[in-house]
């Protein structure tokens, strides 16, 4: 799973993230909403590993999100906190080596 940018998210965190879409009392239209830790398991940092994937060079919407966290998702997560409250619990970036 997860695609050539190695997403994930923890089946703990998807079931909480499930709840939380059930427990929404009026969502104004319908909503696709990406769910991911905040961090990829790639062992290379995301802009990088597209980039070579893609081969070539991407524009970036917000740079400062992968200077934060070069390991960060490629998709924009705000929906899911906004929307649901929802943010990653779990993360298992410690156990790539």
């Amino acid at each position: 799973g997860g695609g050539p940018l190695w997403h994930y998210v923890d089946p703990r965190d998807a079931a909480r993230a499930f709840r939380l879409a059930l427990e929404v009392p009026r969502l104004p239209r319908f909503e696709g909403i990406y769910l991911s830790a905040t961090s990829t398991l790639a062992p290379e940092p995301t802009l990088v590993r597209l980039e070579r994937f893609l081969k070539r060079n991407v524009d970036v919407f917000r740079p400062a999100v992968y200077t934060a966290n070069p390991f960060a998702p490629l998709y924009d997560l705000a929906p899911a906190r906004d929307l649901l409250g929802f943010t990653a619990e779990h993360d298992l970036r410690h156990l790539v080596r």
